[in-house]
């Protein structure tokens, strides 16, 4: 995902081929069916290497029959050992999707096809690609019905398409799967009320988020918008202010600065000099690579 982040984009193609290798593994695993490990072999981009000069059988031990060199420019007969030609070749590339039917197995490319499938839902919705994000998240639905994790996720893009009553309906499939006080439960619950213009209870969610788990940074950013929007812009500022100043270690993320700067911005038309404190704060506890660029300073 890092090109993407980057203004380079050829990481779609790549996922899509790590999501087709899952899918053709998940097939094989459940089909039990040897034969389509072939079919996994495909989906492995292999470049623009020498499959033959890479391959080495057995234990190397060649006999060149000196009677087949001719003048120098025929190649030599290779005679393989008799161990040799029991043992069969395996391509150092591809032997590690060997044919198995270890349930462990399959569960391991189960997760790594969710992952994936993840992260090619979070590049979509960022572009606002929501059809094709609710498509890919829906076809690992059918895997596993009950993964709280992917209901809330799709839960959560039908609610960034307006669809609330969609994304109640999977919400409410969520709760019992899970513990009602955990973050996912609250989470989802908090931007469920934003989305009905219920700042209150979205408040509570994720004021008790905040206490269950105090470095989630969404929770965080999310009550500063809840207080934005019950037109409490002072409390919003104060509460992103106290958790940065106070542990600035674990609070200094891009998000929650470039979200506070914004506040101070509609707070004051001299919001400069509050800037300049939380820059002082990024060169003190920020990283090298931290984009200073997202305090905005005004000029004049």
């Amino acid at each position: 995902e890092l090109p993407h982040y980057l203004g380079k984009d050829p990481t779609m193609d790549s996922l899509y081929s790590l999501l087709n290798l899952c899918k053709s593994r998940i097939d094989h695993f459940q089909s039990k069916d040897s034969g389509s490990v072939q079919a996994v072999v495909s989906e492995v981009q292999l470049g623009n290497l020498d499959l033959e000069s890479s391959v080495n059988g057995g234990d190397g031990i060649e006999d060149l029959d000196p009677i087949s060199q001719d003048d120098g420019n025929e190649s030599p007969i290779v005679r393989k050992t008799p161990r040799q030609e029991e043992m069969p070749i395996k391509d150092p590339l591809t032997s590690w999707i060997e044919p198995s039917l270890d349930e462990e197995d399959l569960t391991v490319w189960l997760e790594r096809e969710k992952r994936v499938t993840f992260s090619i839902a979070t590049r979509l919705i960022k572009d606002k690609e929501f059809g094709l994000a609710l498509q890919l998240l829906e076809g690992i639905v059918e895997r596993s019905r009950n993964d709280p994790k992917t209901l809330s996720s799709i839960g959560r893009t039908y609610l960034q398409m307006g669809n609330v009553r969609a994304a109640r309906s999977l919400f409410e499939r969520v709760e019992p799967l899970i513990p009602e006080n955990s973050v996912m439960v609250l989470m989802n619950r908090g931007l469920l009320a934003f989305s009905e213009s219920d700042y209150d209870s979205a408040l509570k969610s994720f004021n008790e988020i905040l206490k269950i788990s105090p470095l989630c940074i969404q929770a965080a950013n999310n009550r500063a918008l809840c207080y934005l929007y019950r037109c409490e812009l002072s409390n919003a500022i104060k509460s992103l202010e106290d958790l940065i100043y106070n542990d600035p270690s674990n609070y200094l993320h891009e998000t929650l600065i470039f979200n506070l700067c914004t506040l101070y911005d509609l707070a004051t038309d001299k919001s400069n000099e509050k800037k300049k404190n939380l820059i002082n704060l990024i060169a003190r506890y920020g990283s090298d690579n931290f984009d200073l660029s997202i305090c905005k300073m005004q000029e004049g």
